[in-house]
């Protein structure tokens, strides 16, 4: 059955009719007591709302009046947005914000028009609920005396490391297996069959990450993450010489004989793991017997439920183990189904919580469905909280097998208000990071991972967190909301009629006629890409302008006018912009008063950024892709207005009022924040007052003094020119001042006119640091003295540093950790490395050694052939046509 998440939307509007923006509107156009009779209103039905949705599971009259409720909730939630926006909009007036021709609905020019209006709107949906409350009284439902969802405690790990219970003996059947293979044989195919939540992608993962597979099957990776013929088919961690397809469903013989000339077309005694839950596939594909998954035993079992139950500190008893093994029988030996509930049970700290547990197993053990979601699935879902419910369900909206983005995952719940303020506006992010580790903790995320990726095509790796959810939990998540959340892949299964109460969209692709297909869904509030494209569209651009969207995800070839419409878009709290053909962006962005994230990607043209962004008080995340804004050449003035933004990844450093770079003193910024023309600082007074020492929060920073063009440029010239503008200023001193907080992981110093670095760069202050680039510093003689103290360093570069001509004596063997290793365009330096790619070239050279065809004489030295190994690899990862198995041979 689907959930209304009445819950949690109510909680969600009852604090917005209590928010002091919307008390003063109201008070001010004589409806407060409108607004005070919904508040009150909202408080009760909370409070019997629990019982309510118990009883709507059996009962279609209190889910048709709940579904009433919803609706009436949702308009009273955009009625008080427009509150919001208003006063914020005269805010932003008072304060001096004009945007040329921006007229309409809010606009200061028609108070007379806003006041009939909201004040109709507002008494309409006081009215609706009134009556809502007079049925609710009438149904009779009790007051929630008990909640029954138990608090949590934060998590302080972002990965979930699984418990792998009971599949050591698989494992080595299965390895055996294909080390058995017979290297005469061109393919051969290993189906493991089993239902889902059995653990079969699991076991193939565990097979492949074993060494002697590595060292059998060396070559390199191919990924796929799509889908092949059918939709049903998707093909996952694809290997030349050992491959894995993952979840097979499709069983069109003939479809499987083309498929199988494919993958014949590989080396000899190359083989393939196919897990499917179907037996009729793994007929049809097998060229060797299915191996069939058992479920776990009762001992398994057990100890599987017992790790994750008693991994947080409950006490063990005697009365709890029993109670236990109890719950674990219900589970039927399905890992997925132990994992969690066992970490449901991790929160259940009493014996009856034990036993309401155990009862309610029991029941969904033996309740029928028409669907393939596990009832345990459902039973841990029914225990969390109503705002987790909501984030967790909100995922139906990515299609199966979709990989998603933790930081945008968290700002798709804030723009929705599915993350609650309680411990105020500054926990947001903080409060989503704890629910995104929460569900993945309770198995309803997994694959939890960071990702590694290069800034441009020069730049120093990054990371970010991406998860997948399990195939089961993705068919709870869609049978939970139903209707609310859809994927364009699935529009051939909706009905015209069901459309109305699509709330949610993800694309792919869309239609050719995409107003009408928009026209269609009058209650979107959000419209998300699932690729790295965006919506392409034409002149035509009302579908846009749709009055509930909340989040939208643009690739536009130009933006006019016509695409900012505050009056139809005020709602709107997430916007992508992708690929934009323009050199600047309307000023008329400035007056979407609601926005918190903005983010801006490939927008390869931009020269800068509407001017009224210091009125976008709401702001709190500005997110620039940096490799395309080597166009960018300057901020929007009075940034430092912007009191609750957290995440801003570019500041250029201007030497007008409201563009010094004094405007970071006051942010609380996080993440990353790459700092350009730092060559316009006048002094190392003026460089405090960035005050980088005190944003504890920041742990990726650049401090580059060029322009975004001028680091572009300088990797095929240095040009000693660049460094012409400096203020009359000390760079040593500067760059002193300028010192971070010292749980920085990330460090880039670029075109530093200095010839040598301050202290902080290097002492304890920096033991936190993962990943460090130093680039085109025309004077640097040396590297800072005690870089060897950096004992977390990973990654290292130095890059068009033309005087520095010896490493630290040591320094290699010190950093322990070091696994990536970058040396270019440093002609004096002792090392030098040549790999020879497709787009650049890197010059190594070590006596007696032969790297990429350059002749040695020497062996390498020890230390030095992991760091290369890795250099090898990384590049081939990057397509750079690296020849990885003859550098292998190089350096044996």
């Amino acid at each position: 059955m689907a959930d209304l998440f009445v819950s949690a939307l109510i909680r969600v509007v009852q604090k917005k009719a209590a928010d002091s923006l919307v008390q003063r509107i109201g008070e001010m156009w004589g409806i407060d007591d409108q607004r005070q009779r919904l508040q009150i209103m909202l408080l009760e039905i909370e409070a019997r709302l629990p019982d309510a949705e118990e009883r709507a599971i059996s009962n279609t009259a209190v889910k048709s009046w709940l579904e009433r409720l919803k609706s009436a909730t949702y308009d009273a939630n955009d009625t008080l947005d427009m509150f919001c926006y208003e006063e914020l909009r005269r805010d932003a007036v008072r304060r001096g914000h004009k945007v040329g021709n921006v007229s309409g609905f809010f606009s200061h020019e028609n108070p007379v028009l806003f006041r009939y209006k909201m004040s109709g709107k507002l008494k309409k949906s006081v009215g609706i609920i009134s009556d809502l409350v007079v049925q609710m009284r009438a149904f009779g439902f009790e007051l929630n005396q008990h909640g029954r969802v138990a608090n949590y405690r934060d998590q302080t790990d972002s990965h979930v490391v699984e418990s792998i219970v009971g599949r050591d003996e698989d494992k080595e059947k299965i390895v055996n297996l294909l080390l058995g293979a017979n290297d005469s044989v061109d393919l051969t195919i290993v189906p493991i069959v089993g239902m889902g939540g059995l653990g079969k992608t699991t076991l193939a993962q565990l097979v492949y990450n074993d060494p002697r597979i590595k060292e059998r099957f060396k070559l390199q990776l191919w990924r796929a993450t799509k889908e092949a013929f059918t939709p049903t088919f998707r093909w996952k961690e694809i290997f030349p010489c050992s491959r894995l397809l993952d979840d097979v469903w499709n069983e069109d013989i003939h479809k499987w004989e083309q498929l199988r000339a494919l993958l014949n077309c590989g080396e000899s005694g190359s083989v393939i793991i196919v897990t499917t839950r179907n037996g009729m596939v793994a007929s049809i594909m097998g060229t060797v017997n299915s191996y069939n998954l058992r479920c776990l035993g009762d001992d398994e079992s057990w100890n599987l439920f017992h790790k994750r139950a008693f991994s947080k500190g409950l006490k063990e008893s005697q009365e709890l183990v029993e109670i236990g093994k109890k719950i674990v029988q219900n589970c039927g030996g399905l890992p997925l189904a132990i994992n969690t509930l066992g970490s449901l049970m991790s929160y259940k700290y009493q014996v009856q919580e034990w036993l309401i547990i155990l009862e309610e197993s029991m029941i969904w053990g033996t309740r029928s469905t028409n669907d393939e979601v596990l009832p345990v699935l459902r039973l841990s879902y029914n225990h969390l909280p109503p705002y987790m419910k909501q984030c967790f369900a909100f995922c139906a909206v990515f299609p199966k097998d979709c990989e998603m983005d933790k930081e945008k995952l968290i700002q798709y719940w804030m723009a929705n208000g599915f993350i609650p303020s309680d411990h105020g506006p500054g926990s947001l992010e903080r409060k989503g990071d704890e629910i995104f580790k929460e569900l993945a903790w309770r198995s309803f995320f997994q694959d939890v991972k960071v990702v590694n990726y290069r800034r441009g095509r020069y730049g120093i790796y990054r990371s970010k967190t991406k998860c997948k959810m399990h195939d089961l939990m993705h068919v709870l998540a869609q049978s939970i909301v139903d209707y609310e959340c859809l994927s364009t892949l699935e529009l051939p299964t909706k009905s015209n009629q069901s459309k109305i109460y699509v709330r949610h969209i993800s694309y792919k692709k869309f239609p050719s006629d995409i107003n009408n297909f928009m026209n269609s869904f009058p209650s979107i509030r959000s419209l998300i890409s699932t690729n790295k494209y965006g919506i392409q569209y034409s002149c035509n651009v009302s579908f846009l302008r749709s009055s509930t969207l909340q989040i939208l995800e643009l690739h536009a070839t130009s933006i006019g006018r016509t695409m900012v419409t505050p009056e139809k878009m005020k709602h709107l709290r997430y916007l992508e912009i992708r690929n934009v053909n323009t050199t600047s962006l309307p000023e008329a962005i400035t007056t979407l008063y609601l926005l918190q994230t903005l983010r801006l990607v490939d927008c390869w043209k931009l020269v800068k950024l509407p001017e009224g962004m210091k009125y976008m008080s709401t702001l709190r995340h500005l997110n620039i892709q940096e490799e395309p804004f080597y166009t960018l050449r300057s901020m929007p003035s009075g940034l430092g207005q912007l009191n609750n933004l957290q995440v801003l990844t570019i500041y250029i450093v201007g030497t007008e009022s409201g563009n010094f770079i004094g405007e970071l003193k006051n942010l609380n910024l996080h993440g990353t924040l790459h700092l350009y023309n730092i060559r316009k600082v006048s002094d190392a007074a003026n460089a405090i007052e960035a005050n980088l020492v005190a944003k504890h929060h920041l742990d990726d920073l650049a401090l580059c003094w060029g322009l975004p063009a001028d680091y572009k440029n300088s990797f095929f010239k240095v040009a000693e020119s660049n460094y012409q503008e400096v203020m009359h200023n000390d760079p040593h001193e500067v760059l002193d001042a300028l010192k971070p907080y010292s749980n920085l992981k990330v460090l880039q110093v670029a075109q530093y006119p200095g010839n040598e670095f301050p202290v902080w760069m290097t002492d304890i202050g920096l033991t936190s640091l993962e990943k460090l680039e130093i680039s085109n510093c025309p004077k640097l003689a040396n590297l800072p003295g005690g870089m060897e103290g950096l004992k977390a360093l990973k990654a290292l570069a130095i890059l068009e540093c033309p005087k520095i001509g010896v490493l630290p004596k040591g320094l290699l063997q010190q950093l322990k950790n070091l696994d990536k290793l970058r040396i270019e365009r440093c002609p004096h330096l002792e090392w030098k490395f040549r790999i020879h790619c497709k787009y650049r070239s890197l010059t190594s050279k070590i006596p007696i050694a032969k790297i990429g065809g350059d002749p040695i004489s020497t062996p390498i030295p020890s230390e030095v052939k992991p760091i290369l190994y890795n250099l090898a690899a990384d590049v081939a990862q990057q397509g750079r046509l690296l020849e990885k198995k003859k550098m292998a041979q190089h350096l044996a």
